[in-house]
């Protein structure tokens, strides 16, 4: 019976990113389905509060540490009836399986896995290392259950913990339904899509895991060989002003628009030609997805993990070396050149749909 289960989802906040927005779905599936589900955020902040069902109870820990999530999440479970916790960061998941503990809680500890572990350590100090790799290593494999969003984030914990393969479940993530259809044919009063010029674009986080630099390099080299092109920037974050910059110095405003975050991305993901993804490192990125489910045709950096498990490796879009502008830009004047047929990218998008996926998740709750 699942009316007797009650969720808790653990997550810093609502912010823009794909992990939230796919805790945000499977709240609101679970909810459809009866099952009594609230989030606990470090910080009650953050854009997907508009896609949450409102009946879902959001708690703030007021938690910006490990140590705090250490401190306070043991006081927030005590006494309360939760039969399992889902978690999404390695701090978070190590503080619950403490409280866990501590507490002798018979909630089961349900740790997702959305990252690449092996360039996260790669790119931190030694003592940061140690200790992401301590926390990874000796609490994660202390969860009831360690999911992974792919193949690759899979094989990467199990390469930078020792955490043994088969002890990792792979669930891809539940990342649209058939909503989507209906956000993509609202309207947009944006100029842009009015100008004859094919449309590129970027829904993401101005952040350096994203690289948008990169893209606004490789579409510079583009447009020195065909200016029919433009690049539509949606997103925000710490680069916005760096990228903002960028653009002005390189002489490409008539070119490249950043109208900031949307709330309904779809709508301008499906007037546009050309999906491009330029990160250095994802774990399932699920825009590429959508964008797929839109039968729009995606360029995606071969970057770890997800792009090339999500694009059957190059069959239903074009791979770029990662963090190589010639390679990035070559992928993008193939796509442009040579688009793939939109009924054939939706067919591969069906496997993340979330009736596909959220069974799987549903399963975890027995």
């Amino acid at each position: 019976m699942m009316r007797d289960k009650k969720v808790l989802i653990i997550l810093d906040d609502l912010s823009g990113g794909g992990a939230e927005r796919i805790f945000v779905n499977i709240a609101n599936e679970f909810v459809s389905q009866g099952i009594d589900t609230e989030f606990l955020l470090g910080q009650k902040k953050g854009v997907y509060f508009d896609i949450l069902e409102k009946s879902i109870v959001v708690h703030d820990l007021d938690a910006k540490s490990f140590y705090d999530y250490i401190k306070k999440l043991r006081s927030f479970l005590k006494g309360k009836p939760y039969t399992h916790i889902f978690t999404a960061t390695h701090y978070i998941s190590s503080a619950a399986v403490l409280a866990k503990k501590r507490l002798k809680h018979p909630a089961k500890i349900l740790a997702t896995l959305h990252y690449n572990l092996p360039y996260q350590l790669s790119i931190l100090r030694l003592p940061q290392r140690l200790w992401m790799k301590y926390l990874n290593g000796f609490f994660l494999k202390r969860a009831d259950e360690v999911i992974a969003v792919s193949q690759g984030v899979a094989e990467g914990f199990q390469k930078g913990t020792g955490i043994k393969r088969p002890d990792i479940k792979v669930i891809y993530n539940p990342v649209f339904d058939d909503s989507i259809y209906e956000k993509a044919a609202e309207d947009v009063a944006n100029p842009v899509f009015n100008n004859g010029k094919k449309t590129l674009i970027y829904v993401g986080r101005f952040a350096e895991q994203k690289n948008p630099a990169l893209l606004v390099k490789a579409f510079q080299l583009v447009l020195k060989e065909r200016n029919d092109i433009q690049l539509l920037m949606i997103g925000q974050g710490g680069l916005e002003p760096e990228i903002k910059k960028m653009i002005r110095d390189l002489q490409l405003e008539d070119n490249i628009h950043l109208p900031g975050f949307q709330k309904n991305p779809f709508a301008y993901i499906a007037r546009s030609d050309l999906f491009v993804l330029s990160s250095i490192y994802e774990g399932l990125p699920t825009v590429l997805i959508e964008a797929l489910a839109l039968g729009v045709n995606v360029v995606s950096t071969d970057c770890p993990n997800g792009p090339d498990e999500i694009l059957g490796q190059g069959v239903y879009g074009w791979l770029a070396k990662n963090n190589d502008a010639d390679s990035l830009a070559s992928a993008i004047k193939n796509a442009l050149a040579n688009p793939k047929k939109p009924f054939l990218l939706k067919e591969r998008a069906m496997y993340f749909h979330k009736k596909n996926i959220i069974p799987e998740y549903l399963n975890l709750l027995n």
